[in-house]
């Protein structure tokens, strides 16, 4: 059935009991041909450089100018996420991942 699929022209991802959200996000994105960077990320406060975070996760540049997505699978509360919305971040690991056209 996945091969006819494939035949016909559908994208498949095929992922097994192991691959979680990291298999998973690197497949779509890949394929989706974003640029990504995976791996641990360190978030720095404004203002504040002892409140850095570092979050393991997905950094993706979307194609709008200046839009860039952060996807992990930690949960974070309502407070933590707004403080993140503010801050920088840098890979701590890893090269940004050109995906092929």
């Amino acid at each position: 059935m996945l091969r006819l699929l494939e035949m016909a022209g559908y994208t498949v991802i095929r992922l097994d009991d192991q691959s979680g959200l990291p298999g998973l996000a690197k497949q779509l994105l890949t394929r989706l041909g974003f640029q990504f960077s995976s791996g641990k990320h360190r978030f720095s406060m404004s203002g504040n450089p002892a409140e850095a975070r570092t979050l393991d996760g997905f950094l993706v540049t979307v194609k709008t100018p200046d839009t860039r997505v952060f996807i992990t699978d930690i949960p974070l509360d309502a407070v933590s996420i707004e403080k993140l919305e503010t801050t920088s971040v840098t890979p701590l690991t890893g090269e940004p991942t050109a995906a092929a056209p």
